[in-house]
């Protein structure tokens, strides 16, 4: 018996001993049993599918009685062996309602020879009765629904593509591409949030302040009050601390001093010097340092 039997084993143990199982047909025992042994064998594209649909009377006692009892019971079953399998929902589903559809064949016809083997002898270790899938089909017969039609999905195609820059150096590559009559399907929902009035993120979300500096076309901010001015005049002072010791790690000073030059704007005006003791530095009117907002450092 090969180790995931073992498993199976101590898990039909401890669900035939709980009281719910009485309630449940025994014929889904066997259908879990065989889907745990499948998915052995099956690849993860392959357990990809929509749920099927089944009959609701036999859907009700999946949910409330089977499911939550045979998954108790192999919790339990795994952590007292210490090994673990898959289960995968959707494939048990599709198992059962395959098997009550065609419950006119053998079973070892719809599950496969190796697969009935396995299942049988763990069976047969309990001594229960022969499962009978008809009578089961008979008490919740299966309905063809539109869920389990499978549609084959159309294949996907590229979209035309033409460039005047492009066209000539991708001549030699020749991949069929979608017809322009073709409707080319969005699945995506769209949602019209603006009503057709277009957004301008000029601020930032959590407060009035424009996002963009006045230079560069940002809205310009004009203190209320003295107190208001006193909070900008300080908040750009930071801001232009910072950048000097940004400025001072690009330029490998190691640690030496930078030199501000004030650059005044294009419309500030110079004054002539007035005498002996004006220094060149004094020629830029106090206007145009107040005013200047462009800095430039350079090393000692």
């Amino acid at each position: 018996m090969a180790t995931g039997d073992f498993l199976l084993k101590e898990m039909m143990a401890l669900y035939l001993a709980s009281s719910p199982a009485k309630d449940a047909p025994i014929e889904l025992l066997y259908a879990f049993l065989a889907h745990v042994i499948l998915l052995e064998t099956i690849s993860v594209e392959e357990r990809a599918r929509d749920i099927t649909s089944v009959h609701s009377g036999l859907n009700e006692i999946m949910l409330k009685i089977f499911l939550p009892t045979i998954f108790l019971a192999m919790e339990n079953a795994v952590s007292s062996c210490g090994v673990s399998c898959d289960v995968d929902g959707r494939v048990y589903i599709a198992l059962v309602y395959f098997i009550t559809r065609n419950h006119t064949k053998q079973i070892h016809e719809l599950i496969g020879i190796p697969v009935c083997e396995r299942v049988h002898l763990l069976w047969s270790s309990f001594k229960l009765d022969p499962v009978d899938f008809s009578a089961l089909a008979t008490r919740f017969p299966p309905s063809l629904s539109p869920k389990n039609i499978i549609v084959v999905p159309k294949p996907l195609r590229l979209l035309p593509f033409d460039n005047d820059i492009f066209t000539n150096e991708l001549s030699a590559i020749q991949v069929a591409g979608a017809d322009e009559d073709d409707e080319v399907l969005d699945s995506a929902q769209k949602f019209d949030f603006g009503q057709g009035v277009l957004f301008s993120d000029t601020h930032h979300w959590h407060n009035k302040k424009a996002i963009l500096p006045r230079h560069l076309g940002g809205e310009d901010t004009k203190p209320t009050n003295e107190s208001h001015r006193r909070r900008i005049l300080k908040s750009e002072q930071r801001f232009m601390a910072t950048l000097q010791r940004q400025a001072g790690t690009l330029t490998g000073a190691l640690g030496a001093s930078l030199a501000q030059i004030v650059i005044p704007p294009v419309s500030s005006r110079v004054s002539k010097p007035r005498g002996k003791g004006h220094s060149h530095s004094d020629t830029i009117t106090r206007e145009s340092v107040c005013t200047s907002n462009y800095m430039l450092w350079d090393v000692y």
